[in-house]
């Protein structure tokens, strides 16, 4: 419960338009202990893809746009760039998927490994 209020606090403050790094990083820290995921990995996923920038733009991925703060592959996902661009949609992308570190996020995953 006391994280839930967390959560909601951390929502309210990214959704009024604050995404420091400071507050992108505690925010995915709290989202990671309520989805049970290592809160170390994912921080560490989030700073090697975009180095907490919600707005990272790579349009050289082998073809294929990479956006947002974990630069989800925009013509691999059903995702848009404004939904990429969304801290917390992204960092609820990256948890469900957290376990595909060998594949989708292999170089930016802790020890390349779920």
């Amino acid at each position: 419960m006391y994280l839930l209020a967390i959560l909601a606090f951390y929502y309210s403050i990214i959704q009024s338009g604050s995404t420091t790094p400071i507050v992108l990083r505690d925010y995915a820290v709290v989202e990671s202990l309520v989805a049970n995921q290592d809160p170390q990995k994912v921080v560490a996923v989030i700073k090697g893809e975009s180095n907490f920038n919600p707005k990272a733009y790579n349009p050289n991925d082998k073809g294929c746009v990479s956006a947002g703060l974990v630069s989800i592959r925009l013509c691999d996902h059903n995702v848009s760039l404004q939904q990429a661009e969304n801290p917390i949609f992204a960092v609820n992308f990256l948890i469900d998927n957290i376990d595909k570190c060998t594949t989708w996020w292999k170089a930016t995953c802790p020890n390349g490994s779920p």
